[in-house]
Parts: structure tokens; sequence; C-alpha cells
């Protein structure tokens, strides 16, 4: 029988991955050799390339490297896969778990009905529409947290007063006891959204003030301008050079008068040359007022949020 030599690429053909199988049916095969009957070459290199697809299948072939890619050839012999950890913490290895391949369950994962499932906790669901929080486990009712926006959350209420609801608009939250819940004052904001201020009513007072100036002798110069009456009476007002006031008393006048002359003549009371310069000066002081109060305004840098609690 004459040797056929197969090159490499006719070899290597029969392992493309497109090739839906290596040969003929074994049946067909078997009875290429069977008693009484000659087997071509063909069915020689027929029975070789089955032979060898088993061989390239755990990468024993020379031109291979060894099995394939997560696979490994036991001390038997038998080809298996690759079962080990990984340094590499965004993967996790798979498991044989009595002789199955399992994957090794994590924090959080559970198998239910042969199925890889997340565990729930407290405060988590797992349901048809995935993973999400359980809001009614996470945020107790009567929880109040602040909220910027125009349509109030589902199982949410304003904290508008209305429905049991406390009536924080216009208002601030001052920390308490759980015996100081519900506590409030009288006074509330008022005014538009961009000039809130509340209005309080101060206390009664009288307003005492005193002080003192600096002690201070008034000289000649801080006195006003001014003068002063002289002692003696005359009877000529010619002589009276700085002004004179009249006097028609029975007085003696110097200028050569007697006591009990005639009444009826005026005689002229001379003043002395005019003083003072009428210069600033200080004095002490002492005010008080009546009782009375006074109506107050008081704002603060602000910025409007709603506030709204869990139902």
């Amino acid at each position: 029988m004459k040797d056929i030599n197969h090159s490499t690429t006719t070899q290597n053909q029969h392992t493309l991955p497109n090739k839906k199988g290596v040969g003929p049916e074994t049946v067909k095969l078997k009875d290429k050799f069977k008693e009484g009957s000659i087997p071509l070459q063909t069915d020689f290199n027929q029975l070789i390339d089955i032979a060898d697809v088993g061989r390239k299948a755990c990468g024993q072939s020379p031109q291979q490297d060894g099995p394939g890619t997560g696979l490994k050839l036991g001390d038997d012999g038998k080809l298996n896969l690759k079962i080990g950890s990984i340094e590499n913490k965004g993967f996790s290895p798979l498991t044989l778990e009595n002789d199955i391949l399992s994957v090794k369950l994590g924090s959080g994962l559970i198998n239910k009905t042969n199925e890889i499932c997340v565990s729930q906790g407290n405060g988590i669901t797992v349901d048809s529409n995935g993973v999400s929080i359980d809001p009614n486990t996470v945020l107790p009712t009567g929880i109040i947290v602040m909220f910027s926006g125009s349509n109030i959350p589902t199982g949410w209420a304003l904290c508008d007063g209305k429905n049991g609801t406390p009536d924080l608009i216009d208002r601030f939250i001052m920390g308490g006891t759980t015996q100081n819940i519900h506590g409030q004052s009288l006074n509330t904001f008022s005014g538009s959204e961009n000039d809130k201020k509340f209005t309080f009513i101060s206390e009664n007072q009288t307003v005492h003030i005193s002080g003192r100036t600096e002690g201070h002798a008034l000289t000649a110069e801080q006195n006003g301008p001014h003068k002063h009456e002289q002692g003696e009476i005359l009877n000529l007002e010619a002589m009276c050079h700085n002004g004179s006031t009249d006097d028609i008393s029975n007085r003696d006048w110097v200028n050569g008068g007697s006591s009990g002359r005639d009444s009826t003549i005026t005689r002229y009371r001379p003043y002395t040359f005019e003083s003072g310069e009428g210069k600033e000066h200080s004095h002490n002081i002492s005010l008080t007022s009546g009782q009375h109060s006074h109506n107050n305004n008081v704002t603060v840098p602000y910025y409007i949020l709603a506030f709204i609690i869990k139902l």
C-alpha cells in the first residue's frame, strides 16, 4: 500500500473552528475496518484525524503549548478546570462543590432554589424591580427633613400644621428633649419670601441718663455780654456814659443831692462798662424718661426650604 504524507496545512484543516465534524460517522468507519474488509488509505487518514481531535482538545498537539484557557491536565491525564484563588479583588473565582462547578457566595448573596439571590437585610428589599431601600424601615414615621422641590414625595407631608403635622411655616427648629416636643413660641416670621422678619414689643422700662461734664469755672470771657448798675444815683443823665436806669426814689444822689427831695424829679442809676464774651462752656446733665416700650423688627440671613415629615 502506498504511503501518503499529509502536510501541516492538510492536518490543520481538521481543526478549523467552523468545521462541524472530523471524519465520517464512527459506524461507517467501523465498517471499513471490519473482518474481511480492506481499509483504504483515506480510511486510515480519517481514523488518525479523529484520534488527533482528542489530542488537540487536550492541547497536546506539537503545534500547541498546553490546554486551552481555564483548563489544565490532571496527573491522571484528564482534562480539568482550573480551580483556585486570584489576587485581583475585582473578580471572584468559581469553585467545585461536590464535583459541581459552583459560584462561591460572598457577603449578601444566598442560594435560593438553585438561583443566586441577594440576601435581604434590615431596610433592603429585593423584588422584580431590583434592589431597593425600604423607606418604612430606614426612615421611621415622624422623621422631619428639609426639602427643596415642587412636589412633596409620596409618603411625606408638608409641615404646615394640617392633618396632624407640626406647623413649621416661618419657623426655625430648636433642639429639645422628647418631653419638649411640640413646644413653640408665639412669634413667627412674616413678610414676603425675600423680606422675612418678626416683630416683638420690648418690656416697659424707665430710662435714666445721667452724666457730668468736666468741672469748669466760668471766666469773664465765657459769661455773656452784660453790664451792672452802679450803686450811686445821679441827677444828670449826661453823666451816665454807659447808659442808666431811671430812679424816682427819695434816695440821695451823688452830685449835690440830699434826701427828701421831690420824688417826681427823675434821677439816674448809671451802668458799668459792658463785660463778658459768652464763650462756650459745659454743664452737668441728668435726663429721665417715662416708662415706655418699643416695637422691634428682627431678621437674620436666611434661605428658605420646606420641612416635610414622614407619614
